[in-house]
């Protein structure tokens, strides 16, 4: 039985096919191929792939252009973090996913590529029961992003656990959301701006103030007691990403 791809409109076989959650068939050699592995097309809809799709050209590009040459800067305010696929760059604000394929004279790096500011989780965890094949045993680094189109909830196997913890403890640290002294009295002081926060929008009601602006200021406010101060890395992302097509 043939089926007919949704997005080019190639004709393909059974063996060819990859069905959708939503009922439509890609081709898997041709659009399949243009996204991550670690994309779960099965529980996915045609919308959402062309979006994954999208993503992977722009993140590739991004990828090629400003954060595959950090791998050898020697300045160390520029430098990357590395969690292989796992790509952490600070001064662009930035975490990207990447994939290698081809030979070893013919690779090609394909790499989904993200806002730091938009990292709501980052975790370890065993890999999803859906998972098949050699990784379903792994342990994984779950990234959850916000804001994002195409794979913005990614699961990462790791061969070693301890690369897992160390990612993980890395953001952690990073985000200033570690345990340490330093990390314990910054919490106190964005606690302090929440609580603030909320005196300032109960002050803003009762007064007939802009209350949409005080509700704004009270979300951002909590929301840095949670997962960190993000500022810098918005702008710095804001910067590095003026000239591509990113969702």
């Amino acid at each position: 039985m043939a089926n007919t791809c949704a997005i080019c409109g190639a004709t393909i076989n059974v063996l060819q096919s990859q069905k959708l959650m939503d009922g439509n068939y890609i081709c898997t050699k041709g659009c399949r191929a243009k996204g991550l592995k670690y994309y779960d097309y099965v529980h996915s809809d045609l919308d959402n792939v062309k979006d994954h799709i999208h993503q992977t050209e722009v993140g590739t590009k991004i990828w090629q252009d400003l954060m595959e040459p950090l791998k050898k800067t020697r300045d160390k305010n520029q430098k990357m973090q590395s969690f292989h696929p796992i790509y952490i760059a600070p001064s662009l604000g930035l975490v990207a996913v990447i994939e290698a394929r081809g030979g070893l004279f013919n690779t090609k790096t394909y790499a989904c590529v993200y806002r730091l500011e938009n990292l709501q989780i980052y975790k370890t965890e065993n890999m999803p029961a859906r998972t098949s094949g050699s990784d379903k045993d792994k342990k994984c680094v779950h990234l959850g992003f916000v804001h994002t189109k195409g794979l913005n909830d990614v699961y990462i196997p790791f061969d070693d656990e301890t690369r897992c913890h160390q990612c993980v403890d890395y953001l952690n640290k990073f985000f200033g959301l570690d345990d340490s002294f330093r990390s314990g009295i910054k919490k106190s002081v964005t606690q302090f701006k929440a609580t603030k926060s909320m005196w300032d929008l109960a002050k803003a009601k009762k007064n007939g103030e802009n209350l949409e602006e005080k509700a704004k200021a009270t979300v951002d406010a909590f929301g840095a007691t949670i997962i960190g101060d993000r500022t810098q890395f918005k702008d710095a992302a804001d910067q590095a990403l003026a000239n591509y097509d990113l969702d």
